[in-house]
């Protein structure tokens, strides 16, 4: 009796055992698809790439778009002239982020004032309220990057 319940017990946890083996295999694998599914492509671009595209506020490069990171970010180069401004607006479905390259970037939040030379960065979550401004006398050129599928086209970069 004793042999046959031990031979029970051998038998069951080795069932078992290899039942939950496989099942963590799967897991893995499936994530694993997952992951090829809606993995990023490499980028690689020269100084210059991409040509700069000109809109009614300077010149953009779209240097990653949405659909190049699956819909997760983007990253714009923008480069605008003295006096260039937006009206109080708010992105509700996306944060931004600015690098500032050359010139000054100067953004309203509530009642601060940021100038941000060059150098400098802000992080804006969404659905801050803000203009930014372009008060000097030089070009600015900045970074932008936003948590949101910005694609290769003007028709598509509006807030």
């Amino acid at each position: 009796m004793k042999k046959t319940l031990w031979l029970v017990l051998l038998v069951s946890a080795l069932f078992f055992g290899l039942g939950r083996s496989s099942e963590t295999r799967t897991k893995p694998e499936q994530a694993q698809r997952e992951q090829e599914k809606n993995r990023s492509t490499i980028i690689a671009l020269k100084s210059g790439e991409p040509s700069a595209l000109a809109y009614d506020g300077g010149t953009m490069r779209f240097l990653v778009s949405g659909g190049d990171t699956g819909g997760a970010w983007s990253l714009v180069e923008l480069t605008e002239p003295p006096g260039t401004k937006t009206t109080w607006h708010r992105h509700n479905h996306s944060d931004q982020a600015y690098y500032v390259m050359e010139g000054v970037f100067t953004v309203k939040v509530g009642d601060k004032t940021y100038e941000l030379p060059s150098g400098s960065y802000i992080f804006i979550p969404r659905g801050i309220h803000r203009p930014w401004l372009h008060f000097t006398d030089e070009a600015r050129k900045e970074q932008t990057s936003e948590t949101r599928r910005l694609r290769r086209s003007m028709t598509n970069i509006s807030a």
